[in-house]
């Protein structure tokens, strides 16, 4: 395992960091590229080579070499960082974009009395590209753990306040003994 070994070098990194790592890189749609420590040295790597092209370049002469190479130096510091946020933040926008539709089509198919499973399992196809998979997600979840954990994990992956929101009324109306029909209404 690497965690030890980064915790050592870089203090501030512990496993509450790391696992928010791993959420910011699924969210990003990442994780197939990057581990948490894999993308933290790489992140590393980066800024080594943007500060090796600063110095470079305040070293060489030739004031177009020079300044090129500053430029290449402070992009190369900060164009990982800057394209992992772009990332989480455009999947964010479109996650919000996407949750009024959501809840809408779900509330229509709750409407008809199906049950929740089936509402979200229905409205699947009717949703963003983003939604698909969490909501493929929260449907297995439901069959094979139950309603109240895949809400939780639910609220978990969507890392939007909106949502967080939602899951929540959506669980306390459901612990009051209400359905997922009057939570959805609710909202």
């Amino acid at each position: 395992n690497v965690l030890p070994r980064l915790t050592k070098y870089l203090p501030s990194l512990n496993a509450k960091n790391i696992e928010k790592m791993k959420a910011d890189l699924i969210m990003a749609d990442w994780e197939d590229t990057f581990t948490p420590e894999t993308f933290i040295a790489t992140s590393l790597i980066t800024k080594a080579f943007g500060i090796f092209f600063m110095i470079v370049g305040l070293l060489i002469p030739a004031k177009p070499i020079k300044l090129l190479a500053v430029i290449w130096g402070i992009a190369a510091f900060f164009i990982l960082d800057f394209w992992f946020k772009s990332s989480i933040k455009g999947k964010k926008e479109r996650l919000f974009n996407d949750f009024p539709d959501f809840i809408r089509i779900t509330s229509g198919y709750l409407s008809a009395d199906e049950p929740l499973v089936n509402s979200v399992r229905n409205a699947i196809k009717y949703v963003g590209d983003d939604w698909k998979p969490i909501l493929r997600q929260f449907v297995v979840e439901c069959d094979t753990r139950g309603t109240d954990e895949a809400l939780s994990n639910l609220k978990d992956s969507v890392d939007l306040f909106e949502v967080k929101e939602f899951v929540g009324l959506v669980r306390l109306t459901l612990e009051q003994g209400g359905n997922a029909k009057e939570g959805f209404l609710q909202q």
